[in-house]
């Protein structure tokens, strides 16, 4: 009998639990880690500008390139709330103490 570096292996190794569940994992989307391919290419998805997100956003994408796109857009979309919300709170504030240093 020859020797390999590997072993094959059975449905029965595994149970059929474990196959159900690589079945049902590979039916999901994958959330990218970096851009595979254009002027952005091997950036992380977290440092490529969202101007450039929302172009990719309109076009043809693949499953898990688009999966990835609209993760990332909407985690713009609640920093950008954030951002907003801290603005308006200091704009009230700012107006707040102006209408006191006239009064």
């Amino acid at each position: 009998m020859q020797s390999t570096s590997y072993q094959r292996f059975r449905i029965d190794d595994f149970g059929t639990e474990a196959i159900d569940k690589m079945i049902e994992t590979t039916k999901n989307p994958v959330l990218l880690a970096r851009m595979a391919y254009s002027k952005h290419k091997g950036m992380k998805f977290e440092a490529i500008p969202i101007d450039y997100l929302k172009w990719l956003s309109g076009t043809d994408l693949d499953e898990n390139l688009a999966y990835t796109v609209k993760h990332h857009l909407g985690i713009w979309s609640k920093i950008d709330n954030k951002i907003k919300s801290v603005a308006d709170f200091l704009l009230t504030v700012r107006e707040q103490q102006r209408i006191q240093y006239y009064n």
